[in-house]
Order: C-alpha cells, then structure tokens, then sequence
C-alpha cells in the first residue's frame, strides 16, 4: 500500500470525524434552543432567551464550517487517489529501469536504462572532468583542506557538544529521526536499522542514486563531517567498466563511525571520471563487518537482509558513538558478483601497492576483502 493511499484514507477518515462532530454541534444546538424556550416559558426572560438563541445561531454556524471543511478534505483525498496513479506509474518505472521487467526469469534486468536527465549526467561529467584535470596538489590541497576541517570541527564546541547532544542520547536521537526519517528516506535514501544500532540504505531513488559518483566527492566530503579513509579498484568486464570503492571512518564530526562499499559502473570511453550507480542486473550483493580492533566491537551489514533481489549498489553502515578512530577500524567484506570471470576482472585489478587491501577468492564468483 502506498503512502498516497495511507494519507488520503487518513483524509478520509479526518472527515468522518469532522461529519460527527457537526452532529453533535447540531445536537447541541437543539438543546439550547429547548432551554431557550423552556426559559421563556419559567421567567419570560427575553434577554435570556435572545442570548441563547444567539449562541444557537453561532452553534450552526460552526456546523456550516465543519460542511465545507468536510468537503474540502473530501475534496483533496480525491485528488490524493487521482494523483496516486500517475505518482505509482513514475515510481514503477524509475524500479523498472533499475531491475527490470521480464517475463522469464533467466531473462537479465534491464540495467542500461539511464534515469538521470541528460542534462544533469552532462554536467555531473563536466564538472567531473574538469576537476580531475585540475593538477594533482590542487587536488591533494582540496582534500586536505576539507578533512583538516572535519577534524578541527570535531574538537570544537560544535562537534564536541552540539551534534553529540543529538548523537549522544539514543532514545533522543531516535525521537528525532522519526521526526524526519520521511523527506530523509526519500531524498537521501537513509533508513534507521533499530535492530542492529546503525543507519543503512534504502532502494529509495535518493540525491546518491542520481548524483553518482566521481573522486571529488570523496575530496570535499570532509565539509559534511566525513574523515575516511578509501581504497578504490577499477576494472573493465563484458563490455562495461566497473567501480568497487570502499569506505572506513568517522561521520557526524567524530560522533559516528562506520563503512561503506559502493559499486558503479560506466562506458570505458568516457573520460570523464564520473560513474553512474549500478543499477539493475549489475547491482550485486554485499556483505560487510566493521570491527574497531581497539574495543573488540562490531556490526555487520548484508545487502540480502533488505534489498530487493538481495542486490544494492551501495552497502552503507554508520552507527553513532564516538572515540572510534580509523585507523583502529578494519572491514572485512564478501562481494558476490554475478560470475567467476567479473570476479576475476576484479581481482585483477586490485593495485600491487595496496598493502592495506587484502583479498581471497572463494570461487563461485564470490571474493572476500579484508581493508
């Protein structure tokens, strides 16, 4: 059932109540009247009576307003039920670009369909491009200035006291997140997991699913709190080439930590630098475990415990609580991907110099990685 639906039976059954409280108002108003006329007749009070019939005159007036109120919510809960229509239309074929529709189920998803507008990918790979062109101490000056800022950040009053006065309480945190968990599900795509303490995704078409992802998002992410660490491997198969990006660190300004994987994909001769998020039969499952080495603590995320198809493009876990830092953090990670060769394109790639990036092949398409 939709959330359009939700609301306009909420509408609906507003007015209902509306329709018995004119009744009573209604009632009451014959009451009066009956008093009005009963004290006319003890004590021949015509003040009395006029003060009473102009309360009736004013009851009915209510019960006037509560018929046009009534229609009126009548009114919007059929244009909910309208709207809903072409609303759930858009909605399923965003889902069916990203998963597809098939009659057989051997048949693959349809993961070429671009949901981005043209002019929007345009300029996400402009902006792309001209970033990465810029010279590398540009870059390195860039990043280095936003993560000195998160980390200056968390050590003021700021950090220090009033995120952690939202992040430091759960049962507050909680309230205020219910508070705003609708326009966040929907814009950012983030849900609350209350079973297991941590933030994940959703399938929600968010800003993230849009936007992609290119290398100067991780450049400037330190201006939204983030200090992470990031090991990135590119590879080509069938035709297509693939973005596995891993994530480990602190959010909220030190009041956070957790991980991430994220899977993108894009056309090898696009020179842009920037990747569209897998979507459809190129999204694969995930699994990840974030241990602090430090505390012996842990949380584990499986993109099969909530995705539809058991596949996501990103795999996202950040819990709050603070004192935990990177360098203490170590993920362990199983990527399935669809077959034994795409997972052997990625193995292959996987840079000779990185030391801190470990992996084992498990076979059957399956790899585990150990940053």
């Amino acid at each position: 059932m939709s959330k359009f639906y939700v609301d306009s039976t909420k509408l609906r059954t507003s007015s209902g109540q509306i329709l018995n409280v004119q009744r009573v108002v209604q009632n009451k108003a014959k009451e009066v009247e009956h008093i009005a006329d009963q004290a006319s007749s003890w004590m021949e009070g015509e003040d009395l009576k006029a003060a009473l019939e102009e309360i009736v005159r004013d009851l009915e007036k209510e019960a006037s307003s509560c018929d046009e109120l009534q229609e009126a919510l009548n009114r919007i809960a059929d244009l909910y039920i309208k709207a809903e229509t072409d609303i759930l239309s858009t909605v399923k074929g965003a889902n069916d670009a990203s998963k597809g529709n098939s009659s057989n189920s051997s048949d693959k998803k349809n993961s070429d369909s671009q949901w981005e507008p043209e002019w929007m990918r345009k300029a996400l790979q402009s902006v792309s491009k001209w970033y990465n062109n810029l010279p590398r101490p540009v870059r390195e000056m860039v990043n280095n200035a936003f993560t000195g800022y998160a980390r200056f950040m968390a050590n003021t009053p700021f950090g220090k006291a009033f995120v952690h006065f939202f992040t430091g309480d759960q049962e507050r945190e909680e309230k205020l997140f219910n508070l705003i968990s609708d326009p966040v599900s929907r814009t950012l795509a983030f849900e609350y997991n209350a079973k297991d303490d941590f933030y994940r995704t959703n399938e929600n078409f968010g800003v993230q699913r849009y936007g992609g992802f290119a290398n100067m998002f991780d450049d400037v992410g330190g201006g939204l709190g983030m200090d992470l660490d990031t090991q990135v491997v590119d590879f080509e198969y069938n035709g297509k080439a693939y973005r596995v990006q891993f994530w480990k660190g602190s959010y909220g300004f030190g009041n956070a930590y957790g991980s991430e994987i994220g899977f993108y994909e894009n056309d090898p001769n696009d020179d842009s630098g920037w990747y569209e998020c897998a979507n459809g039969e190129d999204e694969i499952r995930t699994r990840q475990t974030l241990i602090d080495t430090s505390t012996g603590e842990s949380m584990t995320n499986d993109t099969a415990d909530y995705a539809k198809d058991g596949d996501h493009f990103w795999n996202l876990m950040i819990r709050t609580d603070d004192g935990h830092e990177k360098e203490n953090l170590t993920q362990e990670s199983v990527l399935y991907f669809d077959s034994q060769e795409q997972a052997d394109a990625f193995m292959s790639e996987i840079p000779n110099d990185a030391d801190n990036l470990r992996f084992v092949d498990c076979g059957d398409g399956k790899v585990r990685v150990i940053y």
